[in-house]
């Protein structure tokens, strides 16, 4: 028998990859869990042309940040793997 602590896996916070003026972890949330507000919220306090680093493990993120950069007017600069960069327009 496995104890509850030891079945989950440790989970290693993310390291930046871009030189963006924020980061924000997202880690293995999926978009029904609100990483999308915590982003837009994120985006609020920033100004014209600043950058947000994302990292997020969960593959519906791709999608709705795409759209989501779209219907506000900000711009998602570059992906790897599982970062993004987005620009605040």
């Amino acid at each position: 028998m496995v104890a509850a602590s030891e079945s989950k896996r440790a989970v290693e916070p993310a390291t930046p990859v871009y030189a963006a003026d924020n980061f924000y972890d997202a880690g293995e949330k999926g978009c029904a869990f609100g990483p999308m507000d915590e982003i837009a919220a994120l985006m609020r306090r920033m100004t014209s042309g600043q950058t947000l680093e994302i990292h997020a493990s969960d593959p519906s993120v791709a999608f709705d940040l795409a759209a989501w950069c779209r219907m506000t007017g900000n711009a998602l600069v570059e992906q790897r793997e599982e970062h993004y960069l987005v620009r605040k327009g």
